[in-house]
């Protein structure tokens, strides 16, 4: 018996839409099929009791070029005992986009996506018609016209086998080979159907063993869940909470993500993963409280509005244009969001308090420039991820610094703006001017916290770059120049709180001429000491160099830290007088070319920076050095140059910056 197709077969699969990622769609709508075969033949069968869906899975041992067998599915059988392919199921086989199984979701085109990833598709199916039973055999490819189907007596139990053969070559590395993926990939398309009490029994077997889906999927999902219903513009949805705990999960390769999914008439359709908006809490209860949450989304409103392909729904992101279209896919997933919140509440009120307290202790003991954030701008903290990491936190509070300040000067206009207009009344502009002021305040004492936490930092890097590197030596004079003040730059590449001169003497903070690693001399090989700072009254106001005498200048010279290799021609000490007598001499030019004007009146500062090693120690005691009261340094007044010069070895500067700067540190907790 012939019967024909009324449409083009190729054509229609062709444009059945099906990704790589979704190359096991077949096997899912087999296996539904199967499934309600099964109801149907309960609905007829007194005597029918359990039903069985069989999933064997045939590979293709493929040898590569290098010799290693490389197992690939070739094809796979869906045996069930389920009414078979009786006249009114073949009947609307026959018809494209049937709606002989609408009430059950179906879109009578689940076949179709068979051709998408298979060359063929063989049916061989025993049914009942009245008291008689029969067996309909026939194949379905691209290659179908006209559908010839073997009609004989039945020759073995009621049920359908469905074989998927030959597997397309777009779609051959995308289907998993192993049973536990096959098996995962089972259960979680399935999930309403395996939730039922009746559901039937489906098996995923090879040559070498089988899995049973069922007990797999009680393993995973042994908690029962909560179930809570809610309404979104007027529909009803309803959300089965559950925690799937991974200690049960033994070998299920299980997807371990926190997620929700969308079903629609008992089958999955969409995954919704919650870990974005879950703000971290997912990562943590996975690691902290060995579970992850599993939910499973259904109603009428997703059964009526699944796509053609059940791959996707048909319901709009956003607001929609029409009347009366029902919620929007973000409506919907918002109160997911909300209800998963809700279910997790002991979990969610526990990273809360630690959230807030690691950003409490962060801000304290490393980042106390944050502070005026964490007061004006708590929102903030409800923005950083739970579990997050010191440079997650310092990155959130950077930006929400950013944007305090910028709220704050959008405001401070419109107060002026108001101001200016005779809008606010005097008392009113007081008191918003009074709320004004201590935001600034707070974030101009946010800003020196800044300052002085850069300066702890800076301090402990100094301290650690006097250490025995583990090479046996120790760290250049570079790096330390580096650290105290960049070489090749003068006042104009570097801003007064870039630099860390701070660590020599606080008065050299705002000098207002440096230059580094700049000859003193006009000869390419002339001498130059590391760093020359001059300052004065007018220095200090950011004058140039006007070419008038100095009130004074200060030259430092650093050397590597543990250097002994001093005598008495190479040593800082005659080096920093060597320069003093170039400046002396008006021999000196400062970055930009111009003379440096030393006079009789000008006082001179001498600092060699270096430690006290015993070639060093010589040259201080052959020049009559006194020793510092602390004990950690040397000093000498130099009366015939006007000049002052101190030693001081690199631990007596890390002393000593400690001592100034401790009051600070101990007050914001550094």
């Amino acid at each position: 018996m012939t019967e024909r197709f009324g449409i083009n077969i190729a054509g229609r699969v062709k444009n059945f839409k099906l990704n790589k990622n979704q190359a096991l769609m077949p096997i899912f709508e087999a296996i539904v099929n199967s499934i309600q075969a099964i109801e149907d033949r309960r609905k007829i069968d007194d005597g029918y009791l359990v039903g069985n869906i069989l999933i064997d899975v045939e590979y293709d041992n493929a040898l590569p070029l290098g010799g290693q067998k490389v197992e690939k599915v070739a094809s796979f059988k869906i045996i069930d005992n389920g009414v078979g392919f009786n006249e009114a199921n073949f009947r609307s086989f026959l018809q494209s986009d049937s709606t002989y199984k609408e009430q059950r979701g179906g879109k009578g085109i689940g076949r179709f996506c068979w051709l998408k990833v298979f060359s063929n598709a063989r049916i061989e199916s025993n049914y009942m018609e009245g008291q008689d039973s029969y067996c309909r055999k026939f194949d379905f490819n691209l290659s179908t016209t006209s559908l010839d189907d073997e009609v004989s007596d039945a020759d073995g139990e009621i049920g359908t086998k469905l074989i998927l053969s030959r597997v397309r070559d777009d779609f051959a590395n995308a289907i998993p080979s192993s049973l536990e993926e096959i098996s995962d990939a089972i259960m979680h398309h399935c999930v309403g159907y395996l939730m039922l009490p009746d559901c039937p029994i489906i098996v995923v077997k090879n040559a070498e063993r089988s899995i049973n889906v069922n007990e797999e999927f009680e393993l995973l999902f042994a908690d029962a869940g909560k179930k809570e219903t809610f309404e979104v513009v007027g529909r009803r949805f309803e959300l089965l909470s559950m925690k799937m705990p991974l200690e049960n999960l033994g070998k299920i390769k299980a997807n371990k993500k926190n997620r929700v999914m969308f079903c629609a008439n008992n089958r999955a359709v969409e995954e919704y993963e919650l870990d974005e908006r879950l703000k971290g809490l997912g990562t943590i209860i996975k690691q902290k409280h060995g579970f992850y949450y599993f939910g499973v989304l259904t109603g009428q409103y997703l059964d009526e509005n699944v796509d053609a392909n059940r791959l996707s729904f048909s319901i709009a992101q956003e607001d929609s244009l029409f009347e009366d279209a029902g919620p929007t896919k973000r409506e919907i997933d918002n109160e997911v969001v909300r209800l998963v919140n809700s279910f997790l509440e002991p979990y969610f009120t526990e990273a809360v308090k630690e959230r807030k307290q690691a950003i409490k202790d962060f801000v304290s003991t490393e980042a106390p420039q944050y502070k005026s954030v964490l007061k004006h701008s708590p929102e903030v903290i409800e923005q950083i991820k739970f579990g997050s990491d010191a440079q997650a936190i310092e990155d959130a509070l950077h930006h929400g610094k950013r944007n305090l300040e910028r709220q704050l000067k959008e405001k401070n206009d419109k107060l002026l703006n108001m101001a200016d207009n005779d809008i606010l009344e005097s008392e009113e502009y007081l008191k918003e001017f009074e709320k004004q002021v201590k935001i600034v305040t707070d974030i101009n004492m946010s800003t020196l916290a800044e300052y002085v936490a850069r300066r702890k930092a800076v301090l402990n890097i100094f301290e650690r770059s006097l250490r025995l590197l583990r090479t046996g030596k120790y760290e250049r004079e570079a790096f330390l120049h580096e650290l105290i003040f960049p070489m090749r730059t003068t006042d104009e590449d570097v801003l007064y709180d870039s630099h860390n001169l701070w660590l020599i003497d606080e008065q050299l903070t705002y000098s207002a001429y440096l230059a580094s690693d700049i000859s003193l001399g006009k000869e390419a090989d002339d001498k130059r000491p590391d760093i020359l700072c001059l300052s004065g009254p007018v220095l200090v106001s950011g004058e140039d160099n006007t070419g008038r005498e100095f009130n004074s200048v200060s030259i430092f010279e650093l050397k590597r830290p543990m250097r002994d290799d001093y005598n008495e021609s190479r040593n800082p000490i005659d080096q920093l007088l060597e320069y003093v007598e170039k400046l002396q001499d008006g021999k000196v030019c400062d970055a930009n070319g111009r003379q440096i004007n030393i006079g009789s009146k000008t006082r001179i500062y001498l600092y060699a920076v270096c430690d006290v090693t015993n070639t060093l120690r010589k040259q201080i005691r052959r020049n009559d050095f006194k020793e510092m009261p602390d004990g950690l340094g040397w000093f000498k007044n130099l009366e015939s140059y006007n000049a002052y010069m101190e030693i001081l070895p690199f631990d007596k500067i890390v002393s000593d910056a400690k001592a100034r700067n401790r009051v600070f540190f101990e007050k914001l907790g550094l």
